[in-house]
């Protein structure tokens, strides 16, 4: 973790988190989406189709983050002023520690034209220049307005080391816990070390209905370790001249911003 460090050090246009934004999906808002994540304890991995065409090519579905400072973030979300595509909610995870599970930064294009671009009947798709490993990171790229996301800095995860149980990036959940004779608690204990965790919402009452979330989980069967880890960032709280200053969000725990969800 000393190397992301010193990455970050004098780099003030990079963040150390990678953030999973959520989006409005169908009836439900962005903020409900996030809401729903927080049940589950977990991200599922998917396809981020757009008019029903799959972006993330080949075989495996993954989780999508972008590696946008804060600053960067909130600009992006003011200026597209779209929340039914962006918007000021989401989950914020340690870059450094998503890299060691097996985060990647997405392949923006290939040196051969993006239009040789196979696609089957099951509605797979793929680009012959990579091999089936690296199909996931792949993003079809054209500089042009229509198709050109090369400022979201997008990383994705997929499940390919199989710490998990399924398509899906375990936060909060463990789905199989194991006792040991000693009474203590196993399981996806891999993903303990995601760091601090950070959800993003836009006014403290959302963050208070958050808080009461984490109140009404059943234990043993959520990880205490990351719960215990988690705080939440509402956007009232942040002034843009605090934003941007901002390329380590834990630097923010001791301003009396962060409200952590097991707090009175």
């Amino acid at each position: 973790m000393d190397d992301f460090k010193q990455i970050y050090k004098d780099r003030f246009d990079m963040s150390d988190h990678l953030i999973h934004f959520t989006r409005q999906n169908g009836d439900a808002s962005a903020f409900e989406t996030l809401k729903k994540i927080i049940k589950t304890g977990r991200i599922n991995c998917g396809w981020s189709e757009r008019n029903t065409r799959r972006t993330i090519f080949g075989k495996y579905p993954a989780v999508c983050f972008t590696e946008m400072p804060l600053i960067s973030l909130m600009n992006y979300v003011k200026n597209r002023n779209d929340f039914s595509k962006v918007d000021f909610y989401g989950i914020a995870l340690s870059r450094g520690n998503m890299f060691h599970l097996g985060a990647r930064n997405v392949i923006y294009g290939v040196s051969n034209e993006n239009d040789e671009v196979e696609e089957l009947e099951n509605g797979e798709r793929f680009t012959p220049f990579l091999t089936d490993e690296e199909q996931y990171r792949y993003m079809l790229t054209g500089i042009k307005h229509t198709n050109d996301w090369t400022h979201e800095r997008e990383w994705r995860w997929r499940n390919f080391r199989n710490w998990s149980e399924g398509n899906y990036l375990p936060i909060w959940k463990i789905e199989k816990p194991i006792i040991s004779q000693k009474g203590k608690y196993y399981g996806d204990t891999i993903f303990n070390n995601l760091g601090n965790i950070y959800l993003l919402v836009r006014t403290v009452k959302e963050a208070q209905q958050l808080k009461s979330l984490f109140l009404e989980f059943n234990y043993p069967y959520y990880n205490i370790v990351n719960i215990t880890k988690t705080y939440i960032l509402p956007l009232e709280n942040i002034s843009m001249d605090i934003a941007r200053t901002v390329t380590n969000i834990d630097s923010l725990l001791d301003s009396g911003i962060c409200i952590e969800v097991l707090s009175e």
